[in-house]
């Protein structure tokens, strides 16, 4: 097993995790050129010069470093001379940085990456969607390193042996992502937060991440939705082991380094012993009021012009710490019922295999649900009805 796991650039975390199951650490600037698969919102702030220092410290604990470029959309910008020209510089300073390697989600990125700096690995994200066998082996054809697959894929056994045998490049799953399965929003979504994290583009870091708000609102009228998801619990590494899958990835960039570390220290383990979902992304992320943070938000959302601050200061009521708690133990067993289960294949409101262990396992505080259900579908309201937008009623 080799875990590629997150930093949030504090250098102390990279010590920590000595004597873990860690290949490599992967993280991204606050911004730049090219984007990625967190606004800048969420991200903490670090010069390049320190960023240089903690890869030469990754490097040190005997880890591999990967830069994150997995924009879903550059604008076109990429086709530019003035675009060329910045991507260039940034990757220029990548390679100067000690960077190992790259994850894109634009295929031709790949192709560029390769052709200018052959030194440079590339890995092909998440975001790129790969959900089939003919799109892996197109970005093995790219000359890709590994690939990430989509999370809608983990539970389908019968298509993780396929694909093994189907590409020549390391297979990589995502193992605590708690996303809805087969989420409609997913590339509107990784559209919206790789403009949200790009220096060129005109909003500069503006974002309101309403795809995050719909989908934390669904998940809430549909407590199953939360079992559905692709996660997959650090007990059951060993199913996927045994299909020759052997590299797991770790979300949370956004997290501290005490919250990073109780994840990959779980994974590396094989053992959690506790609520669910304080390893799973976003839920993990729900934290008590954090300075820092705030003062980001400031930065980024304060702005007048574009949206009426009183009401986007709704978005403080929002969950600081997890009301529904999923006792992980009982969930021992839950995975051999995937074994033969296709679930491409199957309409979920007919297969009530999910819903049936949700009744089990979930427990929830149902006042502070529905308080917090309410919540979100009143700045849905406004953010749909553009009254979020205006400091007039809306027409």
């Amino acid at each position: 097993m080799q875990l590629i796991v997150p930093t949030n650039w504090d250098d102390s975390l990279i010590k920590d995790l000595e004597g873990l199951k860690v290949k490599e650490v992967f993280g991204k600037l606050q911004s730049d050129c090219f984007g990625g698969g967190r606004p800048s919102i969420s991200l903490p702030y670090l010069t390049k010069k320190a960023m240089i220092r903690h890869i030469k410290i990754i490097h040190e604990q005997g880890y591999k470093f990967n830069y994150l470029l997995n924009s879903a959309c550059m604008g076109n910008v990429e086709f530019t001379r003035k675009g060329q020209k910045k991507m260039r510089k940034f990757v220029d300073f990548l390679a100067k940085s000690g960077t190992d390697s790259v994850t894109v989600a634009i295929p031709y990125l790949a192709n560029w990456i390769n052709r200018n700096y052959p030194n440079i690995k590339v890995r092909a994200s998440v975001v790129a969607n790969i959900d089939s066998i003919e799109k892996a082996k197109m970005w093995d054809n790219f000359g890709v390193d590994s690939i990430v697959l989509n999370i809608d894929n983990n539970r389908s056994f019968s298509f993780l042996r396929l694909m093994k045998k189907a590409v020549k490049c390391k297979i990589v799953l995502m193992v605590n992502s708690a996303c809805l399965y087969n989420c409609p929003l997913s590339q509107y979504h990784y559209t919206l937060v790789s403009h949200g994290s790009q220096s060129i583009h005109k909003l500069k870091g503006f974002h309101i991440d309403y795809c995050l708000m719909f989908c934390s609102w669904y998940r809430l009228t549909d407590l199953s939705q939360i079992i559905r998801s692709g996660w997959i619990r650090p007990e059951d590494l060993e199913y996927y082991e045994g299909l020759g899958i052997n590299n797991f990835k770790i979300v949370g960039r956004d997290l501290s380094r005490e919250k990073i570390y109780s994840i990959v220290r779980a994974y590396s383990e094989r053992n959690y012993q506790g609520n669910l979902l304080d390893i799973l992304s976003p839920f993990a992320g729900w934290s008590s009021f954090d300075f820092k943070k705030f003062i980001r938000c400031l930065k980024y959302m304060l702005r007048p012009s574009k949206v009426n601050i009183f009401k986007l200061l709704k978005l403080r009521d929002l969950p600081k710490k997890n009301f529904i708690f999923i006792n992980n133990e009982k969930l021992k067993g839950f995975i051999e019922g995937f074994q033969n289960r296709n679930c491409k294949q199957l309409d979920c409101s007919d297969c009530f295999y999910c819903n049936d262990i949700a009744k089990k396992v979930i427990d929830v505080d149902y006042d502070r649900l529905n308080q917090v259900k309410r919540m979100y579908k009143k700045i849905l309201e406004e953010i749909e009805s553009g009254s979020m937008f205006t400091f007039k009623k809306a027409i």
